[in-house]
């Protein structure tokens, strides 16, 4: 949950993500659309924001046939874990979201 008096001042959001098969991610730090990032075993981002409201990171693995995937999300805030999510097996999926 994001803490009230937190809102109104900029902090630094890092965004990490993992998979051991490749994949893509889509994260958000405005208002409005996602932005997608194709990656394969690890990704990071840093933004300054200062509404943390709807700030997201999905990661999902392109693994099809019998190949099992492990994914992982994780958004910092001022460098804590504000966020984490992981998903495994075919197609995994995980999803990262702060809310106010």
């Amino acid at each position: 949950m994001v803490e009230e008096e937190k809102l109104d001042s900029e902090h630094v959001v890092e965004f990490r993500a993992t998979t051991n098969r490749p994949g893509f991610v889509v994260y958000r730090v405005t208002d409005g659309d996602g932005t997608r990032a194709d990656m394969s075993q690890s990704w990071s981002h840093e933004a300054r924001v200062k509404n943390l409201d709807g700030v997201f990171l999905k990661v999902k693995s392109l693994s099809g046939g019998d190949a099992d995937a492990e994914v992982s999300c994780q958004i910092l805030v001022d460098g804590q874990v504000w966020s984490s999510d992981s998903g495994s097996e075919r197609g995994a999926f995980s999803k990262c979201l702060l809310r106010g």
